[in-house]
């Protein structure tokens, strides 16, 4: 062979043994999302449509920083914890609902405990929660650590450590 093709099939195999692959979020064999990474929950997040999804904790996840709604739309899945839990939660929020918005009727948020921090500015009609801003659902064996900061009387209206409200047929067991 030529040196320039041998070149340039090292430079081809040096390429793809470099680059970096992209793998979508695993999905066991029901369809549930599997979270076992700060990473793997950020990513859950950014997929169109996640509100809709299942997805299970595979394990415990540390120094989550996001919301876990990135807009106002409601989750409408499940999402089981499977007795992990995510701790070092650290939310600032200018208004909101919560870090994990809201939960609509049907959805279930369950088998988890949040540990951590969410901090509110001063906005009137905020819902500052440690987790749920308006349940319609239901959520099962969840345990709330977080410290709820708000910087006025203001924020304090619908306070709430799991949910700041419960509509209609939403519930809370053993929680």
């Amino acid at each position: 062979m030529k040196k320039s093709t041998l070149l340039s099939i090292a430079m081809l195999a040096a390429a793809c043994i470099t680059s970096v692959p992209s793998f979508a979020l695993e999905q066991d064999a029901d369809g549930y999302y599997l979270i076992g990474s700060k990473a793997d929950l950020q990513e859950w997040t950014t997929i169109s449509g996640y509100e809709a999804t299942n997805a299970k904790l595979t394990a415990d996840i540390d120094n989550v920083d996001f919301m876990l709604c990135t807009n106002s739309a409601s989750f409408e899945g499940i999402f089981d914890g499977q007795g992990h839990t995510i701790s070092g939660l650290n939310v600032n929020m200018n208004g909101g609902l919560g870090a994990m918005c809201s939960i609509s009727s049907g959805a279930v948020l369950m088998n988890m405990t949040v540990e951590g921090s969410i901090t509110y500015a001063a906005t009137a009609k905020n819902s500052p929660t440690g987790l749920v801003g308006h349940l319609h659902g239901t959520m099962y064996n969840v345990t709330n650590r977080t410290t709820i900061n708000a910087s006025s009387s203001a924020d304090l209206l619908y306070l709430g450590g799991l949910a700041g409200w419960v509509h209609g047929n939403g519930k809370l067991i053993n929680c």
